[in-house]
């Protein structure tokens, strides 16, 4: 079996899209680059606000023994707060 070594990979020839082009698609890997980083910080404020939130609802105390907390929280009073939660 004939075996493949560096000399024969750099001789391989790789097509490659006009500049033109390639400048097309790198602009839209940036445009969805920034999408993805946008959506990054909106998870990370919506986090907070939920943590926030949580923390209202259930206190920063923790719960007595035996004692889960809550067994029930109202999501209309969590969407009152947060925004519509969709």
């Amino acid at each position: 079996m004939p075996k493949i070594n560096q000399g024969i990979v750099e001789n391989i020839p790789i097509p490659l899209p006009p500049l033109d082009t390639q400048g097309e698609i790198v602009a839209e890997l940036e445009a969805e680059r920034k999408l993805v980083e946008g959506n990054r910080e909106l998870i990370t404020r919506m986090e907070k606000k939920i943590e926030a939130m949580l923390s209202e609802i259930w206190g920063d105390e923790p719960a007595p023994a035996g004692n889960d907390g809550p067994s029930k929280v109202h999501i209309a009073s969590v969407e009152s707060q947060l925004g519509a939660l969709k």
